[in-house]
């Protein structure tokens, strides 16, 4: 626990919040004696009073994840359900899915993850967009039965997270930063593009235009595909600690 402390210190909650968690989960009370309750309940209010200072787009779900993670799910999913708010009746006939199974990745909780699916997908796109998501319409022409797509990339702790879902299903890849180049880079969505044979692609390109990531979209029955440059940051990008998580919908949702 005493890593989570730090991290609370240095005013981190996601690294704070993923400490606590895998104390709660580790091997190492063999060795160490556990957090007793009492500390676990002070870590959470300590985690729930850092969320309250920091941008709320920062901390991300991290305060909720913790909470969960103590076998507080009830809580944790009403402590998500206040923050879901307000909500665009627009994105009302979209399919829930996709976002609901990138909360459950966030939140790291099948048992969050089922209550969530139950939301309406509205409430699941505010949510979202409270921790910085941005919804972006899909290319013209394209068959709305194959959206929503949900694209999410991380940068934290020396790794990478790429995350794609459809209402299909959800294809991920994690790893960790190849050697230092010294030159940071800054990592954004390209613009979509429709392919002529149906389904689109859109490119997740760095400062120089470099691709780093593709996603091939197919027709609405079909998997995703991530595909990654294999040397896909430099380690050099380590302290820069940014994610992004984009909603594509159809174009008629967007406008």
């Amino acid at each position: 626990m005493w890593r989570a402390r730090v991290a609370i210190l240095d005013r981190d909650l996601k690294t704070a919040a993923d400490e606590f968690c895998r104390a709660l989960g580790s091997d190492s009370r063999a060795l160490l004696p556990g957090a007793t309750p009492g500390e676990q309940a002070d870590l959470i209010v300590r985690l729930r009073d850092l969320a309250g200072m920091i941008p709320e787009a920062d901390g991300g779900l991290a305060y909720e994840k913790a909470l969960a993670a103590t076998g507080e799910v009830s809580g944790s999913v009403s402590a998500l359900r206040l923050r879901a708010w307000p909500v665009n009746l627009a994105f009302a006939d979209l399919d829930g899915a996709p976002m609901a199974g990138l909360i459950e990745l966030l939140m790291a909780s099948r048992e969050v993850g089922a209550q969530i699916a139950q939301w309406e997908p509205e409430r699941l796109v505010a949510l979202l967009g409270k921790i910085g998501a941005e919804v972006r319409p899909m290319p013209d022409g394209i068959n709305p039965a194959a959206g929503p797509i949900v694209t999410f990339w991380e940068l934290r702790n020396n790794r990478y997270m790429l995350y794609v879902a459809s209402p299909s299903g959800q294809v991920s890849q994690r790893g960790t930063l190849r050697e230092d180049t010294g030159e940071p880079v800054s990592l954004s969505w390209g613009p979509p593009v429709a392919h002529p044979k149906g389904g689109w692609r859109v490119e997740l390109r760095g400062d120089s235009g470099t691709v780093r990531a593709a996603v091939e979209c197919p027709a609405p029955d079909g998997l995703p595909v991530l595909t990654t440059d294999e040397g896909l940051l430099a380690r050099g990008n380590a302290q820069l600690r940014s994610s992004q998580i984009t909603i594509w919908v159809p174009n008629r949702t967007a406008e």
